[in-house]
Protein backbone atom coordinates (compact mmCIF):
# COMPACT_ATOMS: atom_id res chain seq x y z
CA UNK A 1 0.00 0.00 0.00
CA UNK A 2 1.33 3.47 -0.92
CA UNK A 3 0.02 6.98 -0.50
CA UNK A 4 -0.52 9.94 -2.82
CA UNK A 5 0.96 12.72 -0.69
CA UNK A 6 -0.58 15.47 -2.83
CA UNK A 7 -4.17 14.33 -2.21
CA UNK A 8 -3.84 12.24 0.95
CA UNK A 9 -5.44 9.19 -0.68
CA UNK A 10 -4.40 5.59 -0.36
CA UNK A 11 -3.83 3.61 -3.54
CA UNK A 12 -2.67 0.24 -4.72
CA UNK A 13 0.23 0.31 -7.20
CA UNK A 14 0.88 -2.45 -9.72
CA UNK A 15 4.06 -2.00 -11.78
CA UNK A 16 3.70 -3.07 -15.42
CA UNK A 17 7.09 -2.74 -17.02
CA UNK A 18 8.19 0.84 -16.36
CA UNK A 19 4.61 2.10 -16.01
CA UNK A 20 2.74 2.15 -12.66
CA UNK A 21 -1.07 2.02 -12.84
CA UNK A 22 -2.55 3.60 -9.74
CA UNK A 23 -5.90 2.59 -8.27
CA UNK A 24 -7.22 5.20 -5.84
CA UNK A 25 -9.69 4.27 -3.13
CA UNK A 26 -11.94 6.45 -1.02
CA UNK A 27 -13.31 9.95 -1.63
CA UNK A 28 -16.19 8.81 -3.83
CA UNK A 29 -15.80 6.79 -7.01
CA UNK A 30 -12.64 4.72 -7.40
CA UNK A 31 -10.22 6.24 -9.85
CA UNK A 32 -7.31 5.01 -11.92
CA UNK A 33 -4.32 6.69 -13.49
CA UNK A 34 -3.98 5.90 -17.20
CA UNK A 35 -1.87 7.18 -20.10
CA UNK A 36 -3.82 9.93 -21.86
CA UNK A 37 -3.94 11.72 -25.18
CA UNK A 38 -5.66 15.03 -25.96
CA UNK A 39 -7.39 14.77 -29.33
CA UNK A 40 -8.00 17.67 -31.69
CA UNK A 41 -11.23 17.75 -33.69
CA UNK A 42 -12.33 14.26 -32.65
CA UNK A 43 -14.45 12.73 -29.90
CA UNK A 44 -14.46 8.96 -29.33
CA UNK A 45 -17.62 7.37 -27.96
CA UNK A 46 -17.99 3.97 -26.24
CA UNK A 47 -18.38 1.27 -28.89
CA UNK A 48 -16.55 3.33 -31.51
CA UNK A 49 -13.65 1.73 -33.42
CA UNK A 50 -11.59 4.39 -35.14
CA UNK A 51 -8.18 5.31 -36.54
CA UNK A 52 -6.59 8.57 -35.46
CA UNK A 53 -3.14 10.05 -36.11
CA UNK A 54 -0.85 11.51 -33.46
CA UNK A 55 2.16 13.75 -34.05
CA UNK A 56 2.79 15.39 -30.67
CA UNK A 57 5.66 13.81 -28.74
CA UNK A 58 3.63 13.60 -25.52
CA UNK A 59 0.80 11.76 -27.23
CA UNK A 60 3.11 9.29 -28.99
CA UNK A 61 4.92 8.58 -25.72
CA UNK A 62 1.58 8.04 -23.91
CA UNK A 63 0.53 5.45 -26.51
CA UNK A 64 3.85 3.65 -26.19
CA UNK A 65 3.45 3.59 -22.40
CA UNK A 66 -0.06 2.19 -22.78
CA UNK A 67 1.26 -0.57 -25.04
CA UNK A 68 3.68 -1.57 -22.28
CA UNK A 69 0.67 -2.17 -20.04
CA UNK A 70 -2.81 -3.43 -20.81
CA UNK A 71 -3.31 -1.16 -23.87
CA UNK A 72 -5.83 1.05 -22.08
CA UNK A 73 -5.68 4.72 -23.04
CA UNK A 74 -7.78 7.67 -21.92
CA UNK A 75 -8.76 9.77 -24.95
CA UNK A 76 -10.18 13.22 -24.23
CA UNK A 77 -10.99 16.06 -26.63
CA UNK A 78 -9.46 19.54 -26.57
CA UNK A 79 -11.85 22.46 -26.35
CA UNK A 80 -9.56 24.54 -28.60
CA UNK A 81 -7.67 22.59 -31.27
CA UNK A 82 -5.08 25.40 -31.54
CA UNK A 83 -3.69 24.79 -28.04
CA UNK A 84 -0.41 22.93 -28.54
CA UNK A 85 0.29 21.86 -24.94
CA UNK A 86 -3.14 21.37 -23.30
CA UNK A 87 -3.63 21.38 -19.56
CA UNK A 88 -6.56 19.97 -17.61
CA UNK A 89 -8.70 23.06 -18.19
CA UNK A 90 -8.11 22.91 -21.95
CA UNK A 91 -9.94 19.59 -22.41
CA UNK A 92 -13.48 18.37 -21.77
CA UNK A 93 -14.25 16.69 -18.46
CA UNK A 94 -15.71 13.56 -20.05
CA UNK A 95 -13.56 11.42 -22.33
CA UNK A 96 -13.40 7.75 -23.25
CA UNK A 97 -11.38 4.92 -21.77
CA UNK A 98 -10.26 3.05 -24.87
CA UNK A 99 -8.26 -0.03 -25.76
CA UNK A 100 -5.54 0.23 -28.38
CA UNK A 101 -5.96 -2.45 -31.08
CA UNK A 102 -3.15 -1.50 -33.45
CA UNK A 103 -0.34 1.02 -33.80
CA UNK A 104 1.33 1.95 -37.10
CA UNK A 105 4.24 4.32 -37.62
CA UNK A 106 3.84 6.65 -40.62
CA UNK A 107 6.32 8.97 -42.33
CA UNK A 108 6.88 12.36 -40.78
CA UNK A 109 6.95 11.11 -37.18
CA UNK A 110 3.22 10.31 -37.20
CA UNK A 111 1.68 7.46 -35.21
CA UNK A 112 -1.60 5.99 -36.47
CA UNK A 113 -3.62 4.35 -33.71
CA UNK A 114 -6.56 1.99 -34.06
CA UNK A 115 -8.56 2.13 -30.84
CA UNK A 116 -11.92 0.95 -29.52
CA UNK A 117 -13.89 3.07 -27.07
CA UNK A 118 -14.95 1.04 -24.05
CA UNK A 119 -16.43 3.35 -21.43
CA UNK A 120 -17.00 6.96 -20.55
CA UNK A 121 -14.41 8.32 -18.18
CA UNK A 122 -14.39 11.45 -16.05
CA UNK A 123 -11.11 13.35 -15.90
CA UNK A 124 -10.14 14.45 -12.39
CA UNK A 125 -6.65 15.74 -13.12
CA UNK A 126 -3.50 15.21 -15.14
CA UNK A 127 -1.02 13.48 -12.87
CA UNK A 128 2.09 13.80 -15.01
CA UNK A 129 2.75 16.45 -17.66
CA UNK A 130 6.45 16.13 -18.46
CA UNK A 131 7.27 13.55 -21.14
CA UNK A 132 3.70 12.33 -21.57
CA UNK A 133 0.24 12.74 -20.02
CA UNK A 134 -1.14 10.52 -17.27
CA UNK A 135 -4.74 11.15 -16.25
CA UNK A 136 -6.59 10.29 -13.07
CA UNK A 137 -10.00 9.12 -14.28
CA UNK A 138 -13.07 7.34 -13.00
CA UNK A 139 -15.35 5.07 -15.01
CA UNK A 140 -18.76 6.60 -15.71
CA UNK A 141 -21.44 3.99 -16.29
CA UNK A 142 -24.77 4.88 -17.91
CA UNK A 143 -26.94 6.64 -15.36
CA UNK A 144 -30.39 5.05 -15.50
CA UNK A 145 -31.55 6.70 -12.25
CA UNK A 146 -35.33 6.96 -11.92
CA UNK A 147 -35.91 5.43 -15.36
CA UNK A 148 -38.64 2.82 -15.17
CA UNK A 149 -38.80 -0.08 -17.62
CA UNK A 150 -41.85 1.53 -19.24
CA UNK A 151 -39.94 4.80 -19.75
CA UNK A 152 -36.98 2.97 -21.21
CA UNK A 153 -39.23 1.14 -23.65
CA UNK A 154 -41.00 4.39 -24.61
CA UNK A 155 -37.66 6.13 -25.19
CA UNK A 156 -36.36 3.22 -27.24
CA UNK A 157 -39.41 3.25 -29.50
CA UNK A 158 -39.31 7.04 -29.83
CA UNK A 159 -35.66 7.19 -30.85
CA UNK A 160 -36.14 4.34 -33.35
CA UNK A 161 -39.16 6.08 -34.90
CA UNK A 162 -37.29 9.40 -35.07
CA UNK A 163 -34.31 7.62 -36.58
CA UNK A 164 -36.61 6.06 -39.21
CA UNK A 165 -37.46 9.59 -40.40
CA UNK A 166 -33.76 10.41 -40.49
CA UNK A 167 -33.13 7.20 -42.47
CA UNK A 168 -35.49 8.32 -45.24
CA UNK A 169 -33.60 11.64 -45.58
CA UNK A 170 -30.10 10.13 -45.36
CA UNK A 171 -30.38 6.56 -46.69
CA UNK A 172 -26.64 5.86 -46.90
CA UNK A 173 -25.90 7.05 -43.39
CA UNK A 174 -29.11 5.51 -42.11
CA UNK A 175 -28.20 2.09 -43.46
CA UNK A 176 -24.79 2.24 -41.78
CA UNK A 177 -26.48 3.01 -38.46
CA UNK A 178 -29.19 0.39 -38.95
CA UNK A 179 -26.54 -2.28 -39.53
CA UNK A 180 -25.03 -1.48 -36.12
CA UNK A 181 -28.27 -1.61 -34.15
CA UNK A 182 -29.08 -4.83 -32.36
CA UNK A 183 -32.66 -5.81 -31.54
CA UNK A 184 -32.25 -5.99 -27.76
CA UNK A 185 -29.56 -3.30 -27.43
CA UNK A 186 -29.73 -1.36 -24.14
CA UNK A 187 -30.99 2.19 -24.49
CA UNK A 188 -27.65 3.82 -23.61
CA UNK A 189 -25.74 1.75 -26.18
CA UNK A 190 -28.45 2.37 -28.78
CA UNK A 191 -28.09 6.14 -28.39
CA UNK A 192 -24.30 5.89 -28.65
CA UNK A 193 -24.45 3.63 -31.73
CA UNK A 194 -26.69 6.07 -33.60
CA UNK A 195 -24.48 9.03 -32.67
CA UNK A 196 -21.27 7.27 -33.76
CA UNK A 197 -22.47 6.80 -37.33
CA UNK A 198 -24.10 10.20 -37.83
CA UNK A 199 -22.03 12.93 -39.56
CA UNK A 200 -22.39 15.41 -36.70
CA UNK A 201 -20.20 18.37 -35.73
CA UNK A 202 -17.69 17.77 -32.94
CA UNK A 203 -19.66 19.84 -30.45
CA UNK A 204 -22.78 17.69 -30.96
CA UNK A 205 -20.91 14.41 -30.55
CA UNK A 206 -19.17 15.72 -27.46
CA UNK A 207 -22.54 16.76 -26.01
CA UNK A 208 -23.76 13.18 -26.37
CA UNK A 209 -20.53 11.89 -24.81
CA UNK A 210 -20.89 14.33 -21.90
CA UNK A 211 -24.40 13.01 -21.18
CA UNK A 212 -23.74 10.30 -18.59
CA UNK A 213 -27.46 10.45 -17.82
CA UNK A 214 -29.32 8.30 -20.35
CA UNK A 215 -32.36 10.54 -20.03
CA UNK A 216 -30.29 13.59 -20.99
CA UNK A 217 -28.55 11.66 -23.78
CA UNK A 218 -31.95 10.67 -25.19
CA UNK A 219 -33.07 14.30 -25.19
CA UNK A 220 -29.92 15.53 -26.94
CA UNK A 221 -29.94 12.84 -29.65
CA UNK A 222 -33.64 13.09 -30.48
CA UNK A 223 -33.27 16.88 -30.77
CA UNK A 224 -30.35 16.35 -33.18
CA UNK A 225 -32.29 13.84 -35.27
CA UNK A 226 -35.33 16.11 -35.53
CA UNK A 227 -33.10 19.08 -36.40
CA UNK A 228 -31.32 17.18 -39.19
CA UNK A 229 -34.64 16.00 -40.64
CA UNK A 230 -36.06 19.54 -40.57
CA UNK A 231 -32.92 20.98 -42.21
CA UNK A 232 -33.06 18.38 -44.98
CA UNK A 233 -36.79 19.06 -45.54
CA UNK A 234 -36.15 22.80 -45.87
CA UNK A 235 -33.14 22.13 -48.11
CA UNK A 236 -35.24 19.91 -50.39
CA UNK A 237 -38.00 22.52 -50.59
CA UNK A 238 -35.41 25.17 -51.44
CA UNK A 239 -33.81 22.96 -54.10
CA UNK A 240 -37.22 22.19 -55.58
CA UNK A 241 -38.07 25.88 -55.85
CA UNK A 242 -34.68 26.63 -57.46
CA UNK A 243 -35.22 23.81 -59.98
CA UNK A 244 -38.65 25.17 -60.81
CA UNK A 245 -37.22 28.65 -61.38
CA UNK A 246 -34.44 27.25 -63.57
CA UNK A 247 -36.98 25.20 -65.53
CA UNK A 248 -39.07 28.33 -65.99
CA UNK A 249 -36.05 30.29 -67.22
CA UNK A 250 -35.17 27.52 -69.67
CA UNK A 251 -38.78 27.35 -70.84
CA UNK A 252 -38.85 31.13 -71.35
CA UNK A 253 -35.60 30.95 -73.31
CA UNK A 254 -36.95 28.20 -75.58
CA UNK A 255 -40.19 30.11 -76.15
CA UNK A 256 -38.27 33.28 -77.01
CA UNK A 257 -36.15 31.40 -79.54
CA UNK A 258 -39.26 29.79 -81.03
CA UNK A 259 -40.92 33.22 -81.23
CA UNK A 260 -37.84 34.60 -82.98
CA UNK A 261 -37.92 31.69 -85.46
CA UNK A 262 -41.63 32.24 -86.17
CA UNK A 263 -41.17 35.97 -86.70
CA UNK A 264 -38.20 35.24 -88.98
CA UNK A 265 -40.36 32.86 -91.04
CA UNK A 266 -43.03 35.56 -91.27
CA UNK A 267 -40.46 38.17 -92.25
CA UNK A 268 -40.89 40.07 -88.97
CA UNK A 269 -37.36 40.50 -87.58
CA UNK A 270 -38.12 43.20 -85.05
CA UNK A 271 -37.17 41.01 -82.10
CA UNK A 272 -33.52 40.18 -81.61
CA UNK A 273 -32.37 36.83 -80.21
CA UNK A 274 -30.00 36.61 -77.25
CA UNK A 275 -27.12 36.00 -79.66
CA UNK A 276 -27.95 39.08 -81.72
CA UNK A 277 -28.35 41.16 -78.59
CA UNK A 278 -24.91 39.99 -77.46
CA UNK A 279 -23.36 40.79 -80.85
CA UNK A 280 -24.96 44.24 -80.81
CA UNK A 281 -23.61 44.88 -77.31
CA UNK A 282 -20.11 43.79 -78.42
CA UNK A 283 -20.23 46.26 -81.31
CA UNK A 284 -21.24 49.11 -79.01
CA UNK A 285 -18.59 48.23 -76.41
CA UNK A 286 -15.87 47.94 -79.06
CA UNK A 287 -16.87 51.30 -80.49
CA UNK A 288 -16.69 52.76 -76.99
CA UNK A 289 -13.09 51.57 -76.61
CA UNK A 290 -13.35 48.06 -75.18
CA UNK A 291 -10.26 46.07 -76.17
CA UNK A 292 -11.81 42.62 -75.94
CA UNK A 293 -15.23 41.03 -75.35
CA UNK A 294 -15.28 37.31 -74.51
CA UNK A 295 -18.47 35.22 -74.36
CA UNK A 296 -18.53 33.06 -71.25
CA UNK A 297 -19.85 29.48 -71.23
CA UNK A 298 -22.08 29.80 -68.17
CA UNK A 299 -25.63 28.72 -67.45
CA UNK A 300 -26.57 31.99 -65.78
CA UNK A 301 -25.30 35.45 -64.79
CA UNK A 302 -24.11 34.24 -61.40
CA UNK A 303 -22.30 36.63 -59.02
CA UNK A 304 -23.64 39.66 -60.89
CA UNK A 305 -26.38 42.21 -60.11
CA UNK A 306 -28.57 40.38 -62.67
CA UNK A 307 -29.10 37.76 -59.93
CA UNK A 308 -30.62 40.32 -57.55
CA UNK A 309 -34.19 38.89 -57.96
CA UNK A 310 -32.91 35.44 -57.00
CA UNK A 311 -31.09 37.00 -54.05
CA UNK A 312 -34.35 38.52 -52.79
CA UNK A 313 -36.11 35.16 -52.99
CA UNK A 314 -33.23 33.48 -51.17
CA UNK A 315 -33.38 36.15 -48.48
CA UNK A 316 -37.06 35.41 -47.96
CA UNK A 317 -36.34 31.71 -47.43
CA UNK A 318 -33.69 32.46 -44.84
CA UNK A 319 -36.09 34.40 -42.61
CA UNK A 320 -37.31 31.24 -40.88
CA UNK A 321 -33.90 29.54 -40.69
CA UNK A 322 -31.54 30.11 -37.77
CA UNK A 323 -27.78 29.84 -38.23
CA UNK A 324 -25.41 29.01 -35.39
CA UNK A 325 -22.07 30.84 -35.31
CA UNK A 326 -19.40 28.91 -37.26
CA UNK A 327 -17.31 26.58 -35.10
CA UNK A 328 -14.26 27.32 -37.26
CA UNK A 329 -13.28 30.43 -39.25
CA UNK A 330 -15.15 30.72 -42.57
CA UNK A 331 -13.78 32.83 -45.41
CA UNK A 332 -16.53 34.17 -47.66
CA UNK A 333 -15.30 34.67 -51.22
CA UNK A 334 -17.76 37.51 -51.73
CA UNK A 335 -15.61 39.37 -49.16
CA UNK A 336 -12.22 37.75 -49.57
CA UNK A 337 -12.01 37.37 -45.79
CA UNK A 338 -13.94 36.21 -42.75
CA UNK A 339 -17.22 38.02 -42.21
CA UNK A 340 -18.97 39.39 -39.14
CA UNK A 341 -22.28 39.99 -40.91
CA UNK A 342 -25.12 37.48 -40.40
CA UNK A 343 -24.60 34.38 -42.52
CA UNK A 344 -27.93 34.74 -44.45
CA UNK A 345 -26.90 38.24 -45.58
CA UNK A 346 -23.53 36.96 -46.75
CA UNK A 347 -25.10 34.07 -48.68
CA UNK A 348 -27.49 36.47 -50.42
CA UNK A 349 -24.55 38.71 -51.25
CA UNK A 350 -22.69 35.68 -52.62
CA UNK A 351 -25.42 35.14 -55.22
CA UNK A 352 -25.31 38.63 -56.72
CA UNK A 353 -21.84 40.02 -55.96
CA UNK A 354 -18.40 39.52 -57.41
CA UNK A 355 -16.13 36.94 -55.79
CA UNK A 356 -12.61 37.63 -54.60
CA UNK A 357 -10.83 34.30 -54.92
CA UNK A 358 -7.33 35.77 -54.86
CA UNK A 359 -8.06 37.71 -51.68
CA UNK A 360 -9.65 34.59 -50.15
CA UNK A 361 -6.57 32.48 -50.88
CA UNK A 362 -4.23 35.13 -49.50
CA UNK A 363 -6.43 35.41 -46.39
CA UNK A 364 -6.04 31.67 -45.79
CA UNK A 365 -2.28 31.94 -46.25
CA UNK A 366 -2.19 34.80 -43.71
CA UNK A 367 -4.10 32.56 -41.25
CA UNK A 368 -1.30 29.97 -41.50
CA UNK A 369 -3.58 27.39 -43.12
CA UNK A 370 -1.57 24.17 -43.60
CA UNK A 371 -3.16 23.12 -46.89
CA UNK A 372 -6.10 23.82 -49.20
CA UNK A 373 -8.39 21.03 -50.42
CA UNK A 374 -10.63 21.57 -53.45
CA UNK A 375 -13.72 19.33 -53.56
CA UNK A 376 -15.77 18.96 -56.74
CA UNK A 377 -15.41 18.47 -60.49
CA UNK A 378 -12.50 20.11 -62.23
CA UNK A 379 -9.29 21.52 -60.79
CA UNK A 380 -9.67 25.19 -61.70
CA UNK A 381 -9.40 26.40 -58.11
CA UNK A 382 -6.34 24.23 -57.44
CA UNK A 383 -4.59 25.86 -60.38
CA UNK A 384 -5.62 29.29 -59.12
CA UNK A 385 -4.17 28.49 -55.67
CA UNK A 386 -0.84 27.44 -57.22
CA UNK A 387 -0.64 30.75 -59.09
CA UNK A 388 -1.69 32.90 -56.15
CA UNK A 389 0.17 31.13 -53.32
CA UNK A 390 2.78 28.78 -54.85
CA UNK A 391 4.06 27.75 -51.41
CA UNK A 392 0.60 26.50 -50.30
CA UNK A 393 0.04 22.71 -50.60
CA UNK A 394 -3.18 22.02 -52.51
CA UNK A 395 -5.09 18.79 -53.16
CA UNK A 396 -8.08 18.28 -55.48
CA UNK A 397 -10.77 15.74 -54.59
CA UNK A 398 -12.61 15.01 -57.83
CA UNK A 399 -13.16 11.24 -57.64
CA UNK A 400 -13.61 8.54 -54.99
CA UNK A 401 -9.93 7.45 -55.33
CA UNK A 402 -8.96 11.08 -54.74
CA UNK A 403 -10.95 11.08 -51.49
CA UNK A 404 -9.46 7.77 -50.40
CA UNK A 405 -5.95 9.12 -50.98
CA UNK A 406 -6.57 12.30 -48.96
CA UNK A 407 -5.57 10.90 -45.49
CA UNK A 408 -2.20 9.71 -46.76
CA UNK A 409 -1.62 13.05 -48.53
CA UNK A 410 -2.44 14.96 -45.34
CA UNK A 411 -0.15 12.69 -43.31
CA UNK A 412 2.66 13.51 -45.70
CA UNK A 413 2.16 17.26 -45.15
CA UNK A 414 2.82 17.04 -41.41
Amino acid sequence: MSRDTENGRAYESADIGALPYLHYKGMGAETEVLPAVALRGLSILPGMVIHFDLSREKSIEAVERAMLGDQRLFAVTQKDAEVEDPECGDVYEIGTISVIRQVTKLPGHVLRVLAEGKSRGRLHRFVQENDYLMAEVSYENDDMTELTEAEQEAMTRTVKETFASYYTCFPKVGKAVADQIEEEMPLGRLLDSITINMPLPLTDKQAVLDAVSVRERFRILTDLLVREVDVMRIKNELAKDIRERIDKNQRDYILREQLYYIKEELGEKNTDSDVEQFEAAVEKLTAAGAKRCVPLKVSGPFHTPLMAPAGKELEAYFKDISFAPPAIPVIFNCLGRTGTDPIPALLVRQVQSSVYMEDSIRAMADMDVDAIIEIGPGKALSGFVRKTAPEMPVYAVETVPDAEGLPDWLAGQR
